[in-house]
């Protein structure tokens, strides 16, 4: 089982929009939270491997929301690194501020 690390932006991504879903209704937000970090953890399980989508950050979608989630597997270090959970309609330039 991998370890996974969260940059400090992607923790703050998610509570924003757990924050934006909690406005409509409480349990949304928590379902949401549930589906990132379920989509995080089938990483360890995976075992399909996920290419590169942007500059080198890899990508999963998060089941019933429109949010993906761009890592970086390193199955050598046994880490999975998380830089950001963004809305499909953000656009993925901010993430070179994280790369």
């Amino acid at each position: 089982m991998c370890k996974i690390n969260f940059l400090l932006q992607a923790i703050e991504d998610i509570e924003e929009a757990a924050t934006w879903y909690a406005q409509f209704d409480l349990h949304l937000s928590e379902r949401f939270k549930y589906q990132v970090f379920s989509a995080i953890e089938g990483l360890n399980s995976d075992i399909v491997g996920y290419y590169p989508v942007y500059r080198g950050l890899s990508r999963v979608f998060v089941k019933r929301y429109p949010y993906s989630v761009y890592f970086i597997k390193e199955p050598l270090l046994n880490t999975i690194t998380v830089f950001a959970v963004l809305h499909e309609r953000q656009d993925t330039q901010k993430l070179d501020t994280r790369i």
